[in-house]
């Protein structure tokens, strides 16, 4: 896929992203887009399996974060 081709569907996938956090439609989204229905639906799933992957990654990473705290945390109090 060329640059500009990349770059037009991540900028399409922004949209779609704003418009349906703003409450549109799949079809109001398609319809302000100009774009078939299809790949709105495509690109709402698309957003959803990002979403989902950068949350299990957010969970990781703080639960990697949790476990050093509790490695190196010396209680001050007996």
């Amino acid at each position: 896929m060329s640059r500009k081709v990349e770059q037009r569907l991540q900028w399409r996938r922004d949209k779609v992203r704003e418009y349906s956090i703003k409450g549109y439609t799949e079809k109001d989204i398609a319809t302000e887009l100009k774009v078939p229905l299809t790949d709105i639906n495509r690109d709402l799933k698309y957003l959803r399996r990002q979403a989902k992957s950068n949350n299990i990654i957010n969970i990781i990473l703080t639960n990697i974060y949790l476990q050093n705290i509790n490695i190196v945390w010396i209680p001050l109090t007996r």
